[in-house]
C-alpha cells in the first residue's frame, strides 16, 4: 500500500489547482488569505484556488462567551468568586481574523483582565448592593478594550458572585 502513496500525493497536488466554491452564510463573514495579503469577504458564493488562497470564516452575529470562574480580591480585601458572560458580535471581520490568532482566547483574556481591574476598584458591599453598576462598568471597559480587534460588546454581566475563603499551601520542593 505504501508503495502507491505517491499516486495519492500527486492527485492531491493536482487537485490544489482546481478552483473551489465557498458559500458563506448570511450569519458569517470571512477573510480570504492570499499569499501575503488578506481581503474581507461577505456572505454569498466565492471562488478560490486552494494552492493560492485560503478562506477563513466566522459567525458575525450575536454570540455569548462564558468566562471561566475567577477568584478576585475586592477593594476592601475580600476574596470573591465571580463568573461573567460576554455577549458580543463581530463588527469588523477583517480585524477579528487578521489581528488575532485565536478570537475566543483574545475575548477571554481581555475580558478577564478587565473584570479583574474593575472588581478590584469596588468593595464587596458595593458589588453586593448593586451588581448593575459593576455590569455597566465591565461592559464599557471590555467594549473599549475589544474594539481594536473588531469586536463589539453588546453586554457583559455577572452570572455568579459569592464570597470565598482561599487557602494556599506552599511547599518547598
Amino acid at each position: 500500500m505504501q508503495a502507491l502513496d505517491w499516486i495519492g500525493k500527486i492527485i492531491e497536488w493536482v487537485g490544489s489547482f482546481i478552483p473551489r466554491l465557498l458559500h458563506i452564510k448570511l450569519t458569517h463573514g470571512g477573510v480570504m488569505f492570499t499569499r501575503a495579503e488578506a481581503k474581507k469577504i461577505g456572505p454569498g458564493m466565492h471562488v478560490y484556488i486552494p494552492f493560492w488562497s485560503s478562506p477563513e470564516t466566522y459567525p458575525v452575529t450575536r454570540q455569548t462567551l462564558n468566562m471561566p470562574s475567577q477568584v478576585l480580591t475586592t477593594h476592601d480585601m475580600k476574596s470573591i468568586l465571580i463568573d461573567v458572560a460576554v455577549v458580543y458580535k463581530i463588527g469588523d471581520i477583517y480585524k477579528a481574523l487578521v489581528d488575532t490568532y485565536d478570537l475566543e482566547a483574545t475575548i477571554r483574556d481581555v475580558s478577564q483582565g478587565t473584570v479583574k481591574e474593575s472588581v478590584s476598584s469596588y468593595t464587596f458591599q458595593q458589588i453586593n448592593e448593586s451588581q448593575n453598576n459593576l455590569d455597566t462598568d465591565i461592559t464599557e471597559q471590555i467594549r473599549e478594550a475589544l474594539e481594536s480587534y473588531g469586536i463589539y460588546v453588546i453586554k457583559a454581566f455577572i452570572t455568579d458572585f459569592s464570597i470565598v475563603r482561599v487557602f494556599r499551601i506552599a511547599q518547598n520542593t
